[in-house]
């Protein structure tokens, strides 16, 4: 009997294990709305309708404040990348 009991205690844990990546996985398709920074999944924003922005590859210097930023937005000036700005 204990060593059925093991072995379904390590089954179980195994299915956690398996579940709690999934769940991460899915997690990491995320986005932050610019318009309203609201958490969103898919192609639109739940809360305001926008669209979900391209990605911009790269590092690049914020005209603004000169901090090197690695997203759409300067973390600390909030200007948005310049092609993006550019494609308006």
């Amino acid at each position: 009997m204990r060593e059925g009991m093991k072995n379904t205690i390590c089954l179980a844990a195994a299915v956690i294990l398996i579940l709690l990546n999934a769940y991460s996985a899915a997690g990491a398709d995320n986005w932050v709305c610019p318009a309203c920074n609201t958490e969103c999944t898919g192609n639109f924003c739940a809360n305001d309708g926008t669209a979900r922005p391209e990605e911009v590859g790269g590092v690049w210097n914020c005209p603004e404040c000169g901090a090197v930023c690695d997203g759409i937005l300067c973390a600390y000036a909030g200007t948005a990348h310049p092609v993006d700005s550019e494609n308006g």
